[in-house]
């Protein structure tokens, strides 16, 4: 999801309660940050190829190994700090132990992912990227992916430190995922085919 942000220019600051009461516009996507309502233009088609094919493979994985639950792209993370924010990354997973008895929110989870995926648009600047992913570590992300289409890299962010992953390298799911992975090379392949 892109992080090309134009805040609102309202006042008052909304909780998370309220940011998910606000009607949804067509075409419109919005988080919201430290209690603004930030809206992000649309994607191209390359951008989103890679972040189903990544939130797809990471929702196959998760489910044939009864790990807990993930999602692509949509899905809300309530992210405390001197105000709410709730978070959208492009695919995310939740540990298992960490769902209630009572199962899944109606509205955003209210905690941080233990994995997040986020996928760089053209129009994202790399400040606002690294924002996003300090707000995700300080609440408690165990694991942030940034996967940068044009220059072909993902960065790697966890409890090891930060690490870049060139199209020679393999994507792991080290203790939050165990198990997966994937070449990086076939992560930006799906984008560059043509095939129907």
């Amino acid at each position: 999801m892109s992080v090309q942000q134009q805040r609102s220019t309202a006042t008052t600051y909304l909780t998370a309660e309220e940011f998910a009461r606000l009607p949804e516009t067509e075409g419109v996507r919005a988080e919201l940050v430290e209690g603004c309502v930030v809206e992000m233009p649309p994607a191209g088609v390359p951008r989103n190829e890679i972040a189903f094919h990544i939130a797809f493979l990471i929702y196959q994985f998760v489910r044939q190994h009864r790990l807990g639950w993930a999602s692509g792209d949509g899905t809300g993370y309530v992210i405390f700090g001197e105000r709410e924010s709730v978070l959208v990354p492009d695919a995310s997973f939740v540990a298992a132990e960490r769902i209630a008895a009572e199962g899944k929110p109606e509205t955003y989870w209210p905690f941080a992912p233990d994995l997040s995926v986020e996928v760089v648009s053209p129009n994202d600047s790399a400040a606002a990227i690294h924002d996003k992913v300090w707000r995700y570590l300080e609440a408690g992300t165990r694991l942030v992916w940034v996967i940068w289409p044009e220059r072909r890299q993902i960065t790697e962010f966890g409890v090891a430190g930060i690490r870049e992953l060139g199209i020679e390298d393999t994507l792991d799911g080290g203790e939050v995922l165990p198990g997966f992975s994937v070449a990086v090379a076939d992560i930006f392949a799906v984008a560059d085919s043509n095939d129907d």
